[in-house]
């Protein structure tokens, strides 16, 4: 979709990273350094990085991608609060989805909430 001349097109790009990866991927410094350098956030199993574009999360993919990192490993996604948030509204949205094997999502009202599939 072409945003029109008075518009500006705002969508959300995300990256959410396994932290076991960082261990079996033998990443230099671990998930401390990680967070240090890409300031992510984390929970649990996971960390994860927002961006205003693909292309911001691009080196990260690049710096994952070059210490070994494959998509068993990383899951990045895209969100649009806005329409996301009336879709979010029927119940039946609330229901958790599988993004990867790995991962599940849920819409809870505005936000979109990400967990470790066991």
């Amino acid at each position: 979709m072409t945003p029109n001349s008075d518009e500006l097109k705002v969508m959300f790009h995300f990256l959410i990273v396994r932290q076991d990866a960082f261990t079996k991927r033998s990443y230099p410094g671990g998930i401390e350094a990680f967070a240090s350098r890409f300031s992510c956030l984390r929970k649990e199993q996971l960390a994860a990085i927002c961006a205003m574009s693909h292309q911001e999360l691009e080196p990260i993919v690049d710096d994952l991608r070059s210490n070994g990192f494959d998509n068993l490993d990383f899951f990045e996604g895209m969100w649009d609060g806005l329409s996301e948030s009336f879709i979010a509204q029927d119940p039946s949205m609330e229901q958790e989805i599988r993004l990867t094997e790995w991962l599940l999502g849920r819409h809870a009202g505005e936000v979109l909430l990400v967990r470790l599939a066991k």
